[in-house]
């Protein structure tokens, strides 16, 4: 799926895998126990036809990475915590 970046079409694609990293890393963090989460969820997805990629959100730092040149790591991560039941 094309993204529009600066009026020329760039593709957005999506590679998941496994990272380690911990959420105090993260600059901001976002608590999916809440009543607009699933609005953010959709606004971070990059390939969300509404969202943050597609309103030219990351416009400077896709620019200062070099996106028309190389592949560039889009910089929102989802992390999941597994929490254990022991009940």
């Amino acid at each position: 799926m094309g993204k529009s970046f600066k009026g020329k079409e760039i593709p957005v694609a999506v590679l998941s895998r496994p990272l380690v990293s911990t959420a105090a890393e993260a600059k901001a963090s976002v608590d999916m126990a809440q009543p607009l989460a699933n609005l953010i969820f959709y606004l971070l997805e990059p390939q969300s036809g509404e969202g943050l990629v597609t309103r030219n959100f990351f416009d400077s730092y896709l620019d200062k990475h070099g996106v028309n040149n190389k592949p560039v790591q889009y910089p929102v991560f989802k992390y999941y915590i597994k929490k254990y039941n022991h009940g």
